[in-house]
């Protein structure tokens, strides 16, 4: 069996078995996620080594993935694809609409659940995000496609 026989056998095989295809997994750490809205790339968010993230599409040697009310680029080089089926995901936005926006003062941790134990990554200084709900101890936010949360009292 050829290498294209091969990819073209296994794709069937995860095609019937109703695969999430639009993740990849981090495979260091401070993986950069970049902004190119002004034409030069800006670091704007750092994600977590061996973590899976939700990406918008592929975009050559990126993942174009979705960073507050904007798309971000996160370099492929540094990633690998995951292969997720799609009862198996959890915490994935669908679409929730975005009215209000901060900004950070300082390099932010992005964690899982509104419990703080895992950070899935970090927003950097002086970024303009979008905030999903506000409470006396987290802010709700969708960060790569993920409801995330943000600590109030670091």
């Amino acid at each position: 069996m050829n290498l294209t026989s091969t990819l073209k056998s296994i794709f069937k095989k995860v095609k019937n078995k109703n695969y999430f295809f639009n993740s990849f997994v981090t495979i260091e750490s401070n993986v950069p996620v970049y902004d190119n809205r002004s034409g030069k790339l800006v670091k704007v968010g750092l994600l977590e080594k061996g973590l899976t993230y939700y990406r918008i599409s592929d975009y050559g040697n990126w993942h174009k993935v979705q960073f507050s009310n904007f798309h971000g680029f996160v370099k492929k080089e540094q990633t690998k694809m995951s292969f997720i089926l799609k009862n198996k995901v959890n915490n994935v936005n669908v679409r929730v609409e975005e009215k209000y926006h901060f900004l950070t003062k300082k390099e932010t941790n992005v964690y899982l659940d509104q419990h703080f134990y895992k950070v899935i990554g970090k927003i950097l200084p002086n970024q303009k995000y979008n905030l999903l709900e506000i409470n006396d101890n987290y802010c709700k936010i969708v960060f790569l496609n993920n409801i995330a949360y943000l600590g109030l009292t670091e």
